[in-house]
């Protein structure tokens, strides 16, 4: 079985330095004002002076600028993202990111501020339009895939595991959303209305150890 959710806003410090400058991942780097010391980028853009993009320097994760940098499923300060890689092992937890793509749990990453989320600012904000080379790490396997995530991150999801041909697993509270063929989807009942997928996912987690 392998587990995916979605990231958190909310992250432990994972700093990623390039050229004496602090890199800052976000969604659009026009947003925001230079500072000294800091450079905004998107993960897809070029890397100065190289020919290479910032999302090659994070997947060859054996560069300097990584060293600081956590796991991922180590990388979110919610206590869930732990719990979960302690009951199933970080080879089997994946990050549905808004910034980086299905990522895996020991797969390194710097700090970064994207999200789907229509509430957020516009320079951390990713749209439907946005062109993103999304990383994709679930490799061809048979085995169930179980996703905690909201709607807003449920298009990129779809995309990503149109070819996968195991059992899809998705749980969901709002059945205001389009289903897709492939998929079954779990009703979770609760009146949490904000990151209400961790209580799935902790719910998941104690169903798996009785």
């Amino acid at each position: 079985m392998k587990v995916i959710i979605q990231c958190s806003g909310t992250k432990h410090p994972s700093p990623f330095k390039w050229a004496d400058k602090s890199v800052s991942f976000v969604a659009d780097p026009s947003e925001y004002v230079p500072s000294p010391g800091w450079l905004y980028a998107r993960p897809d853009d070029r890397v100065p002076d190289t020919n290479k993009r910032w999302r090659d320097i994070v997947a060859e994760q054996a560069t300097p600028e990584l060293g600081g940098c956590l796991r991922a499923f180590d990388l979110y300060r919610p206590p869930i993202y732990g719990e979960l890689a302690s009951a199933f092992g970080y080879d089997n937890c994946f990050i549905l990111s808004a910034g980086w793509g299905l990522v895996r749990g020991d797969f390194r990453l710097p700090d970064y501020d994207i999200t789907f989320s229509p509430q957020a600012e516009k320079g951390k904000r990713r749209r439907k339009r946005d062109s993103y080379d999304d990383f994709y790490h679930l490799r061809a396997t048979q085995e169930e895939v179980v996703v905690f995530a909201g709607l807003s991150y449920l298009p990129l999801l779809e995309r990503l595991l149109d070819e996968h041909r195991g059992p899809k697993t998705v749980y969901h509270k709002s059945d205001k959303f389009v289903r897709q063929p492939g998929y079954c989807y779990r009703l979770f009942k609760t009146r949490r209305c904000t990151n209400w997928h961790y209580d799935a996912a902790k719910a998941f987690i104690d169903q798996i150890k009785s």
